[in-house]
């Protein structure tokens, strides 16, 4: 960070003295949301995730674009500041997620707060995984699990949607040392009209490469301007990866049980967002214990909503006292 390699725009600039390189990232590092949350790989639900201002890329699609463009005064806190939040929300939770932005151009502040707190539960890095080889490297034994993003491929695509050139060998041969030292699930968001030129080619590369990584195929794509994945997109990538023998992951139920947060245990949170569009969709920022009820009753078809809120009904009937 003195001078910053971390990703591989090598900027050099010394974020120590309080300089920024065109991650925006401020050192010590800024949270702008953190809370438990319920709409992550099953695995990993609940997890507390904390949200941290700056990121490497400039993601055409991105929906926390505002916090890396111009963060409101006010609205930003010192990750050290939520220490005390972290600490109650351990036993409630069964990860800790750090995400962004990225988490990877903040990475001395995160270990200075892991530092500083107990045994906590599973660690996992959500991450676009446009780093510097010596970040898996900085973080082998401490992540648990990575959430790694695999969006782009060729560099016309990337450089577009993204704002770099050489996303996809950099990202991958990332993903390759993660996966060496943790457990890896890669995410693919699937993009309107980048189906055959990003998709294809990286299902191909993780069948050759990370056979064993299950791959995440997502098909909810949110610009905020209306524009989504055509179903016949989203039938032709999972058609697609069935073909070439693609890992595709499905939720895993988590076993054990964890306490359940109250409802008046707000954890020194952020209110949630809803957005209502003017065609009437409902759109969660974040999945919340309060929002998976009226997410699963406003989508009655969506079966992962109902089997996510099923396990979640069951994780709560199993934390209810015995009766006497």
């Amino acid at each position: 960070m003195a001078p910053c390699t971390l990703c591989p725009r090598t900027c050099r600039t010394d974020r120590l003295a309080g300089d920024k390189g065109f991650c925006a990232a401020p050192y010590p590092a800024m949270v702008f949301y953190h809370n438990l949350l319920y709409g992550e790989e099953m695995e990993i639900c609940p997890s507390y995730e904390i949200f941290l201002a700056g990121c490497n890329l400039r993601c055409s699609f991105c929906y926390v674009k505002k916090w890396l463009d111009s963060p409101k005064p006010g609205d930003l806190r010192s990750l050290t500041s939520i220490q005390e939040s972290v600490s109650r929300a351990r036993p409630l939770s069964r990860s800790i997620s750090f995400i962004g932005g990225e988490p990877t151009v903040n990475i001395l502040s995160v270990l200075e707060l892991l530092r500083a707190l107990e045994e906590s539960p599973m660690l996992v890095w959500n991450s676009n995984m446009y780093m510097d080889l010596k970040v898996p490297e900085i973080l082998s034994g401490i992540v648990d699990l990575y959430i790694a993003d695999l969006h782009f491929h060729g560099a016309d695509c990337s450089r577009n949607l993204a704002g770099v050139d050489d996303y996809f060998d950099k990202a991958s041969g990332a993903v390759l040392k993660a996966a060496a030292s943790a457990k890896v699930i890669v995410r693919h968001l699937l993009i309107p009209g980048h189906i055959e030129c990003c998709f294809y080619p990286i299902a191909a590369w993780m069948k050759e490469n990370l056979p064993g990584v299950p791959v995440h195929i997502m098909e909810n794509y949110y610009d905020g301007e209306g524009k989504r994945l055509s179903h016949k997109e989203g039938r032709a990538a999972l058609e697609f990866a069935k073909r070439v023998g693609l890992n595709i992951y499905r939720d895993e139920i988590p076993v054990g049980r964890w306490k359940e947060p109250s409802k008046r245990n707000r954890l020194g949170m952020e209110e949630e967002e809803i957005i209502i569009e003017k065609d009437g969709k409902v759109f969660f920022r974040h999945l919340t214990d309060e929002f998976l009820d009226i997410a699963a009753t406003l989508e009655p078809a969506n079966t992962d909503l109902k089997k996510r809120r099923k396990a979640f009904l069951n994780r709560r009937k199993q934390n209810e006292p015995e009766s006497r």
